[in-house]
């Protein structure tokens, strides 16, 4: 029987889950969704129908037009798909074994960097150097560690392989370079630099940011240590430092002297925007932002001695984490958020400790008669290639999983009676949204991997579904019938601020965030039948038609480049996997297969692409190269798998 996936009687196609409240719809609309839906196996069993998000009651509802246009889901309101409220779950997923914190050390006579688990088992010296070697600082993809040394005379920016090897000097300088904090992407390294003239790479760079000789500026340059510029603040600043880059990549955190105390600052990348965000009469430095740019630690002696605080982006409420005689310092977050690890003297000597950001579960990890300091918990959780999708495997309504690439460690990140489907992962891969009909319609809600968290976003009685994080991880854009017609929404995470993206009298849907987050391709019938198309979101421009064709498109995903899109197309019959870059290319068929290929995502790295497929019989989650080849099952049951997602 045919299943509806979502997209309304548009492009979606069928879904892999017939919806089991399709009772509550219409008669002509069932005929009307079927007649455009593309049958999936008889087999297919269960609905697994998607919900798309609402805003919550009160929510203001704008609406942005791009050049006229709405963008809404194409064709008539598909039946909805039960929701399930998570419950007893089984934690998602990322092995804990495999993290690791980079910290400075002198158990060797001299300050090293070294790697050490969680736990503060398998120390290992990474930078073996008689020169002191400090201020470690990893990638974003962990694979590498900017730090400071003394080997060249001064102190100087270098940056390793994280297993010690590859050495570079990037900065060269005679001044003295430290602090370096790398940007989201891992392309550039904001740094401190302070010498007599000032300046970075040689003092090349103009006097502009500091109040008097020798006080230190703030630069930024790219990984590999060219393009070094200067980072001017609206206002001048004495003793600037500390830099540390905001998860969303566009604020610096910093530390800077005002009135003969010590504050924490935020500012944009351009230098304005300046705000005391600790703005307290103590001193107050070591910022560092938790994983979802939502928190900051930081160190302050405003009780006499130095503690671990923590703060909201906004500053306020500022809350203890510590609070003992000694002096505690350094923190830093872990990659899920739920635990900061610091540096103490409380045992007579610094060690680095871990400790719950509510201030529980305190444990010296190092526990050694030399000195720890500088403790970095790597920022992401090593790339295991997970693969979100929803499947009914466990009953009758279709839940969240999450498997990886090679079908080992599946993990149920849903449980209800009702239908969750259309998995959509965060860019820091911590949370999923996805669709539900767990409150009677289709809804979009957002949750945490771990199980907790559940949020509904949406609250409408149309169906909204198809829900896609926004490359900052603070919006969320989804398809939604509640104009009458199939439109394209976009909601914070928090369910406010509500706004219709394309408001077009055609249908809209199957949204796509580019990776840049200025752009998103869709998918409509404006122009006769359903064809990709791509817009700019500032509204500077008409949508442009990227696919022409008799056939129905749908479904588009972009590379993590933001250099080619996936579509699904029939236009050879069947449901099959293309490609194309952004300026329309004759697509290519990828799978190449008499069955019914569907639902494409890239891989974070772009070097695979998963989809889901009805050649087995039953639909199942495959993974394949870029070039189509490579075609490999990941899940394997009875029952259905689909709506494939991959972790970032």
């Amino acid at each position: 029987m045919p299943d509806q996936s979502h997209t309304g009687p548009s492009p979606s196609g069928k879904d892999p889950f017939i919806s089991s409240r399709s009772g509550d719809y219409p008669r002509t609309l069932l005929l009307m969704l079927l007649m455009l839906w593309v049958p999936v196996v008889a087999a297919c069993g269960d609905s697994l129908t998607e919900p798309v998000a609402a805003p919550p009651d009160g929510a203001e509802t704008r609406e942005t037009t791009i050049n006229g246009g709405t963008v809404g889901t194409p064709g008539t309101a598909p039946p909805p798909m039960s929701d399930q409220v998570a419950g007893g779950i089984a934690p998602t997923v990322e092995s804990q074994t495999t993290e690791k914190i980079v910290l400075v050390s002198d158990r060797d006579g001299n300050d090293e960097i070294y790697l050490m688990n969680p736990d503060g088992s398998d120390m290992v010296n990474l930078s073996n150097n008689p020169a002191a070697d400090t201020q470690p600082a990893w990638s974003p993809d962990g694979s590498k560690i900017a730090f400071v040394s003394l080997r060249d005379r001064n102190d100087d920016i270098y940056i390793m392989n994280a297993d010690g090897s590859q050495v570079t000097n990037l900065t060269s300088s005679p001044n003295r370079d430290t602090s370096p904090a790398w940007s989201p992407d891992g392309s550039q390294i904001v740094f401190v630099s302070e010498g007599p003239a000032g300046g970075a790479a040689g003092g090349a760079a103009e006097n502009e940011n500091q109040n008097d000789e020798g006080q230190p500026g703030l630069y930024v340059m790219q990984a590999d240590g060219s393009n070094v510029r200067r980072i001017v603040p609206e206002r001048p600043l004495e003793n600037l430092r500390e830099p540390a880059w905001s998860p969303e990549g566009s604020r610096l955190a910093l530390v800077a002297r005002t009135d003969g105390n010590d504050e924490i600052y935020t500012m944009s990348l351009d230098g304005s925007g300046l705000v005391n965000l600790s703005n307290h009469p103590g001193n107050d430095r070591y910022p560092s932002w938790s994983p979802d740019g939502t928190r900051i630690a930081f160190v302050s002696d405003r009780e006499g001695n130095d503690e671990v605080y923590v703060m909201p982006d906004n500053g306020a409420p500022q809350t203890a984490v510590t609070n003992h005689p000694a002096t505690d310092i350094q923190p830093s977050w872990s990659a899920d958020g739920t635990q900061v690890v610091f540096v103490s003297n409380r045992d007579g000597n610094f060690d680095i400790y871990r400790i719950n950001p509510g201030g529980s579960q305190l444990t010296n990890l190092t526990n050694h008669t030399a000195n720890d300091a500088n403790p970095r918990w790597i920022p992401t959780r090593p790339r295991r290639k997970r693969i979100a999708f929803a499947s009914n495997r466990d009953g009758q309504f279709p839940s969240i999983y999450a498997v990886d690439v090679g079908g080992s460690s599946l993990a149920r990140l849903t449980s209800n009676i009702a239908s969750d489907t259309h998995p959509d992962w965060s860019p820091d891969g911590l949370w999923v949204a996805f669709t539900s009909d767990r409150a009677g319609n289709d809804d979009v809600y957002v949750k945490r991997t771990d199980g907790s968290g559940l949020t509904r976003l949406t609250t409408h009685p149309a169906p909204d579904m198809h829900p896609d994080w926004s490359p900052d991880g603070r919006r969320i854009a989804f398809e939604t019938s509640r104009d009458g017609n199939w439109e394209i929404y976009v909601v914070n995470t928090d369910g406010s601020d509500l706004i219709n993206l394309t408001n077009h009298p055609s249908n809209d849907g199957n949204v796509a965030w580019a990776p840049d987050g200025e752009r998103i391709a869709f998918v409509s019938d404006r122009d006769g039948n359903f064809e990709v198309y791509i817009v700019e979101l500032d509204g500077s421009s008409e949508p442009v038609r990227l696919t022409a064709h008799e056939g129905v498109d749908a479904f588009p995903a972009w590379s993590p480049d933001g250099r080619q899109l996936l579509f699904r197309s029939n236009r050879d019959g069947n449901h099959e996997i293309y490609l194309t870059d952004t300026s329309g290319a004759a697509p290519v068929n990828l799978t190449r297969n008499p069955a019914r290929d569907d639902h494409p995502a890239w891989s974070s790295d772009g070097t695979q692409i998963a989809f889901d497929t009805d050649r087995d019989g039953n639909i199942e989650v495959y993974v394949m190269n870029v070039n189509g080849s490579g075609q490999t099952r990941v899940s394997n049951h009875v029952r259905n798998d689909a709506y494939p997602d991959w972790q970032p």
